[in-house]
C-alpha cells in the first residue's frame, strides 16, 4: 500500500500530513500572505509528489485516497475513483457482500473509443463558428484554429517566439518608459508567468501517451448482460457519439456555466 512509480519510495500519509504542518507553521511565522502561503504550498506539493515518481499534486492524492480505501475496504462497497454514477452502483451492488475485494475500475474511453485533442479542437472551431459568441461591441467573435504542439519543445520555441521575446522588449521599454508601458508590462508578465505554472501542472496529460485498460469494467458489464441485466446503462465507451456529446452537450453546458459565472 503507498508503492508509487518509484517503488524504493512509500507514501507515508502521517509523515506528509507532518510535513505540511510544519510548512505552513513555517510560513506563518515568516508573515508569508495569502497567496505566498499558497504558492509555497502548491510547489511543495509538486516537490512531493515528484519525489514519488509522480506528476503533479492530483495524482499524488488519488495515491493517498486509494491508501484510505485499501485501509478501510471492509467498511466500503464502493471505490471513490472518478467515475460515471452507473458504474459507481454497478460496482457497489457486485461487491456489496464481498468484503475483502480491493479492485478498481476505470470508466475510460481512452481504449475503446479514443478521442484526440486535434479532434476535440476542430469540433469546438465548428461549433462556435456556427454558434459564435459576441463580444463587447456586440459583434461575432470569429474562433481561431488552435495551434496543437506535439512535445515540450516545440511548445517552449513557440512561447519564446510568440510571447516571450516581445515581453523582454515589452520590459526594455517599461524601464525606459515606466509611466507608459509600466502597468502595460507587469499585466502582461502576469499573464505570461500564469499561462506558464497552468502548463507545468497539467504538461503530464497534455502530453500522456497512456491507454486506461477499463477491462474490470468491461468484465462486469458482459457479466450483467449475461444475466439478463442492465446495472450499467450506458456505460460502455463504445456508445459515445463524441460529436454529438460536445455539440450537443458538453460545449452548450460549459458556455452556460462561464456566462452564468
Amino acid at each position: 500500500m503507498g508503492e508509487t512509480l518509484h517503488r524504493k519510495n512509500k507514501v507515508d500519509i502521517n509523515t506528509e500530513m507532518q510535513l505540511v504542518e510544519q510548512k505552513s507553521k513555517q510560513l506563518a511565522e515568516q508573515g508569508c500572505s495569502e497567496e505566498e502561503t499558497k504558492h509555497a504550498m502548491r510547489d511543495l506539493g509538486l516537490k512531493r509528489a515528484k519525489l514519488f515518481g509522480l506528476p503533479n499534486t492530483y495524482a499524488f492524492t488519488k495515491v493517498m485516497g486509494e491508501m484510505f480505501l485499501g485501509h478501510y475496504r471492509e467498511n466500503m462497497s464502493i471505490i471513490p475513483v472518478d467515475m460515471v454514477a452507473n458504474a459507481m452502483i454497478a460496482t457497489a451492488a457486485e461487491h456489496f457482500n464481498d468484503s475483502g475485494s480491493h479492485r478498481v475500475y476505470h470508466v475510460a474511453s481512452s481504449y475503446r473509443n479514443p478521442i484526440i485533442y486535434k479532434q476535440i479542437a476542430n469540433i469546438m472551431n465548428r461549433y462556435f463558428k456556427k454558434t459564435p459568441l459576441l463580444g463587447r461591441s456586440g459583434m461575432p467573435i470569429v474562433p481561431k484554429d488552435l495551434v496543437l504542439l506535439s512535445t515540450m519543445a516545440m511548445f517552449r520555441l513557440y512561447m519564446g517566439l510568440r510571447f516571450k521575446l516581445p515581453l523582454q522588449m515589452l520590459g526594455l521599454l517599461s524601464i525606459t518608459f515606466p509611466s507608459q508601458f509600466g502597468d502595460k508590462y507587469q499585466h502582461h508578465n502576469r499573464k505570461f508567468k500564469m499561462a506558464m505554472r497552468l502548463v507545468k501542472i497539467y504538461e503530464p496529460y497534455l502530453l500522456f501517451k497512456g491507454i486506461f485498460d477499463d477491462k474490470n469494467l468491461e468484465t462486469l458489464r458482459i457479466k450483467n448482460e449475461a444475466k439478463e441485466r442492465n446495472d450499467i446503462p450506458g456505460s460502455s465507451p463504445k456508445c459515445i457519439d463524441w460529436e454529438d456529446y460536445f455539440i450537443n452537450t458538453h460545449i452548450p453546458g460549459l458556455v452556460t456555466h462561464v456566462l452564468n459565472k
